[in-house]
């Protein structure tokens, strides 16, 4: 028989007994570390999840805000657009232009503030601040800034909308001696000489035995150049509102001469505050070949309108009154001698003798509801040869200033033209944004 001794056996269990105490005493300070670190990290993904959220919102608001500024500038581009005169009555600390509210979808969202400001010739700063409507996070806000502008700056001595013709030995000079046609430019047996560049929308083609000498470049399909719009109408406003201006100022007022159809003469006069041009009859109605003051009246014949001539004689004396004409109908230019004038007609204007043309419009010398045609040699001290149709200088012009048509220009003379740049004639080209951003 075998006899076991007891006491290791008790001393095994014993020490059981004391390590499961040990561990008893671990487990609870375990389980909390567990479920403090749980907690944390819980913690942390529910700040994880509300700061996305927080942030996700955020840049909702900044979106719809921008979007509401947007909408700001085009409501600011539309009121500019349906009224132009805004343009030259801006004020030049900014104030608030009233716009359009915001379609009733968007304005859910905010609504939209504009202000603007002159900074120029024609040109205003549009300021629009774009505001979300409020959260428990607040508001959204944003601002966008933008130029429009209706102003024509012409960097070419000649440009036509349509066909651009040489076939004589013009000479076309100065910093912004350049042609452009938004269709095709043709020399044809031409000896001109350009002096920056001679460019197309279409192609520069030359054709004959003689060529022109271009100081620049010959480029063919380039971009499409702004031709302004040119209107009698619109140059008769800004002849008046140079005058109001020159009153408001206490400088010397333009006379405006309306030569009208019915032939009867009207001679401006401005007064009042805010000043207002009125106008008084001071001669006619002239019967058909009546004459005033070295002008002719023709009556209208068949479809055609009536013509004034100014001179009465192909190269007699220029009328001795000096202003803004704005003949309603056709004016022929026969006299030779200085005048100082700006010729503004609804219909064509032909040049056949030889003045010396200095404008009074701010570089206006001609401006023609239809045709011009120069056949004559006259001098155009500074200023545009503006024309709604064609263009033809088939005499020996001399130009300070640039030439602009709507239509084709056709030049088989021999002018000489010096366009320096820097010209600010009151023509217009459609509204324009022609920079933005915050």
């Amino acid at each position: 028989m075998i006899r076991m001794d007891p006491a290791p056996l008790r001393r095994h269990v014993a020490r059981s007994h004391a390590r499961t105490r040990r561990e008893d005493g671990i487990a609870l300070p375990m389980a909390l570390i567990v479920l403090v670190v749980l907690s944390t990290l819980a913690a942390a993904v529910l700040a994880v999840g509300s700061s996305e959220t927080n942030i996700s919102t955020n840049h909702r608001r900044a979106a719809e805000a921008l979007y509401l500024a947007e909408a700001g500038l085009e409501a600011a581009f539309a009121a500019i657009n349906a009224d132009t005169s805004l343009l030259t009555s801006a004020p030049s600390m900014l104030a608030t232009l009233a716009v359009t509210a915001p379609a009733a979808m968007l304005a859910t969202q905010g609504t939209y503030a504009v202000q603007y400001r002159t900074v120029g010739a024609r040109t205003v700063e549009v300021v629009s601040t774009g505001t979300t409507s409020a959260t428990a996070l607040g508001r959204g806000t944003r601002t966008l800034r933008a130029l429009m502008t209706n102003s024509y700056s012409a960097p070419d001595a000649v440009r036509s909308d349509r066909t651009l013709q040489v076939s004589g030995n013009a000479s076309i000079g100065g910093a912004c001696g350049s042609i452009h046609s938004n269709q095709g430019v043709q020399f044809q047996g031409s000896a001109a000489t350009i002096a920056v560049n001679a460019t197309a929308t279409g192609t520069v083609s030359t054709t004959g035995t003689s060529s022109p000498t271009v100081g620049g470049a010959s480029i063919s399909d380039v971009p499409r150049r702004p031709v302004p719009t040119i209107s009698a109408s619109e140059a008769l406003t800004a002849a008046e509102t140079q005058a109001k201006d020159a009153y408001t100022a206490g400088t010397t007022v333009p006379t405006i001469y309306r030569l009208n159809g019915d032939g009867t003469i009207e001679q401006s006069a401005v007064s009042g505050s805010p000043p207002v041009v009125t106008y008084t009859t001071i001669a006619g109605p002239l019967g058909n070949n009546g004459t005033w003051d070295n002008l002719k009246y023709r009556q209208p014949s068949g479809p055609n309108p009536a013509t004034w001539e100014a001179g009465l004689t192909t190269g007699g004396a220029a009328p001795t009154i000096s202003g803004i004409f704005y003949v309603t109908g056709n004016l022929e230019v026969k006299a030779s001698g200085p005048w100082t004038a700006t010729i503004i007609a609804t219909a064509d204007i032909s040049v056949i003798g030889s003045p010396t043309i200095t404008n009074v419009l701010t570089d206006t010398v001609l401006v023609s509801g239809d045709d011009i045609d120069v056949s004559g040699s006259p001098t155009f001290v500074e200023g545009v040869v503006a024309a709604h149709g064609e263009i033809e200088i088939s005499g020996s012009p001399n130009l300070t200033g640039f030439l602009v048509s709507e239509d084709t220009i056709d030049i088989s003379g021999t002018p000489i033209i010096s366009f320096g740049c820097g010209m600010n004639p009151p023509i217009t080209t459609p509204l324009t944004i022609v920079a933005w951003g915050f």
